[in-house]
């Protein structure tokens, strides 16, 4: 499912803050300077140039992506703008750059992708994203990720061109960077996926796909 800010039912943006603050403040710990408590993390970033991409088991939000035009006000030039400073213009994003941030799938059966598993819902994600991207003509997403959605991406096929790094709350290191949006991207996912559906058949797991749209 993709849709852009206000064609999200008032349930669903609750469904997706509630699940943002289980997953970012809850379980990974973050200090998000805008959470003021509560059960839902929100921000200013969630107005109507924000597109989101969901997967949904019935009518459940089970994980989901904020997308951004990067000219429009991001958290790349906000809380993130530390990490852009050091690089050369040339290297950041320009008008067909889109900013890709607050991805999150929900604890499941088969583990989440902060456990180091892949999820189908991570793959389908991955290819929404891109398939939204290369529809809207966007060259890249720039992304802020953690040492473990850097691995998933890499493992995914999707390899992040890694710009900048730094230091956040816990001493986490976090790494700035692109993910290209193009057709070469899409088919490294597809085969990725395919090799892990493989291996789960092997192994004897069982994996249901969750639509994204």
């Amino acid at each position: 499912m993709a849709s852009n800010y206000h064609g999200l039912s008032q349930g669903m943006r609750k469904q997706i803050y509630r699940s943002r603050k289980e997953v970012f403040i809850d379980r990974k710990q973050w200090k998000v300077e805008s959470y003021e408590g509560g059960d839902i993390e929100s921000d200013e970033y969630d107005d109507c140039k924000a597109y989101y991409l969901c997967t949904l088991s019935g009518s459940s939000i089970t994980g989901c992506v904020r997308l951004r035009p990067s000219t429009s006000p991001t958290l790349m030039i906000g809380p993130f703008k530390w990490l852009k400073e050091s690089i050369a213009p040339s290297e950041l994003y320009n008008d067909i750059t889109w900013e890709a941030s607050r991805f999150f799938i929900t604890p499941g059966r088969l583990g989440s992708a902060e456990q180091g598993r892949f999820d189908r819902r991570t793959h389908a994600l991955f290819l929404s994203m891109i398939e939204f991207g290369m529809t809207a003509g966007i060259s890249d997403y720039e992304v802020v990720v953690d040492a473990m959605m850097a691995r998933i991406l890499r493992m995914s096929g999707w390899p992040l061109r890694v710009l900048s790094s730094g230091v956040v709350s816990l001493n986490e290191k976090v790494y700035y960077g692109l993910l290209p949006c193009n057709g070469m991207a899409f088919e490294n996912i597809i085969n990725a996926a395919n090799k892990q559906r493989m291996l789960l058949v092997s192994q004897g797991s069982v994996c249901h796909a969750i639509k994204a749209s």
